[in-house]
């Protein structure tokens, strides 16, 4: 059975209103995990919190103890403007890093990372 890892940062109530439930809570070293179990999967859902480095080491855990073949994140990122839809699912393509830039360092603009010729923004 395929098992899947969801990550949610704050937004865990809005998942629990659409999906119910889960078949199990699982608590591991303070950590809570909500499996959910359907026909062909495996879903376990976890609340990192805020930030990427929050969602780095769920995401970690996640594929240590549970063996997570996919990872999926489930927020509001980008979903503050008119053009996204509430429930709709985007297809991440590109990433702006709004905590960190690299103007001190080079002569990239405020709020722009300069990597090998390519710039975020």
């Amino acid at each position: 059975m395929k098992k899947i890892g969801l990550v949610i940062a704050v937004e865990i109530q809005a998942f629990n209103d659409r999906y119910g439930e889960p078949d199990e809570i699982i608590r591991i070293r303070k950590q809570k995990v909500r499996k959910y179990i359907k026909d062909t999967y495996e879903l376990y859902v976890m609340q990192s919190g805020a930030g990427e480095i929050a969602t780095a080491s769920t995401t970690q855990f996640l594929i240590i103890e549970f063996d997570v073949e996919i990872i999926l994140n489930y927020g509001v990122g980008g979903g503050l403007t008119e053009d996204i839809s509430k429930s709709r699912i985007c297809v991440v393509k590109d990433v702006v890093h709004y905590d960190f830039d690299t103007s001190a360092a080079d002569q990239c603009e405020v709020g722009r990372i300069s990597q090998r010729g390519i710039e975020f923004c």
